[in-house]
């Protein structure tokens, strides 16, 4: 009986596949919602009304309503580090300071994030997107102990096994 295992060895290489696993990577640290979800659900709505048949182009747009609504991004890469604080400051210590150093290692590519942003033809910026990409994953790899599954997918994930090529 053969078995589909979550990550595969590409040349000497232990890597992640990128379908099955991708839901399952994402639940290895206990994230919490960084977006307030009735200001996305307003957003998306109002930008389902202006690109009916835009899904990709809706949630691009809905991402950067967002974080301008939630008072997070202004201009075109202005991010507020204070509100973000502000946002997150509900949750425990160890969880903030994981938020902090994730927007601090962010902050850190800011240049680097608009410039790939710039790169994708868009109605809106693709900057917010981008932003909450590097954030969610700067997150996890400063995931607190006690939020982080030690699956053996988990712990691949942390030891920086990568996603394989498709």
């Amino acid at each position: 009986m053969h078995v589909a295992l979550p990550f595969s060895v590409v040349g000497k290489l232990t890597c992640l596949s990128p379908f099955l696993q991708s839901i399952k990577v994402a639940s290895c640290c206990q994230l919490e919602a960084f977006l307030t979800l009735p200001t996305y659900g307003n957003c998306l709505q109002t930008i389902a009304e202006k690109y009916p048949d835009a899904l990709w182009q809706g949630t691009v747009c809905a991402f950067d309503c967002t974080y301008r609504e939630m008072g997070i991004l202004t201009g075109v890469d202005d991010i507020n580090v204070e509100q973000i604080s502000t946002n997150q400051a509900g949750y425990d210590q160890a969880y903030q300071e994981a938020i902090a150093k994730a927007v601090t290692a962010c902050m850190a590519q800011k240049d680097k994030i608009r410039e790939e942003a710039d790169v994708v033809q868009s109605e809106c910026s693709m900057f917010a997107v981008k932003f909450h990409a590097c954030v969610s994953l700067e997150t996890m790899r400063n995931c607190p102990a006690e939020r982080w599954d030690s699956s053996v997918l988990c712990e691949k994930v942390r030891s920086g096994v990568t996603v394989c090529p498709l």
